[in-house]
């Protein structure tokens, strides 16, 4: 395989898009102090925010769905500290056909 001198911010498998950070918004300005993430780049970087209050964060739980879903904090939350995303259903079995019938979210 080659190797590459740039950072990777997008990989593709299968035609699938498995990660992709061209898109991200982060900078070290919006990242709190010490923290560290990727930027749309795919570089290495460490937040400079300094906390400047306390912060009120929630977590939540999702099922996945077909359609698409936004999800925020509730009113009085400043932020999310945590979402859990449920596993997609997802179900395997033999039909009449000598085939295989894959149920998903079903």
């Amino acid at each position: 395989m080659p190797e590459t001198t740039k950072n990777v911010n997008k990989v593709v498998y299968g035609g699938k898009v498995l990660i992709d950070l061209t898109g991200d918004t982060v900078t070290p300005g919006t990242l709190l102090t010490g923290t560290t993430a990727h930027d749309k780049s795919g570089a290495a970087i460490t937040g400079t925010m300094e906390a400047s209050e306390v912060v009120n964060a929630q977590e939540r739980s999702v099922v996945p769905s077909v359609e698409e879903q936004v999800v925020l904090p509730e009113e009085g939350y400043d932020c999310l500290s945590k979402v859990t995303v449920a596993a997609i259903p997802y179900a395997e079995s033999e039909n009449d056909a000598g085939g295989v019938t894959v149920t998903i979210a079903g």
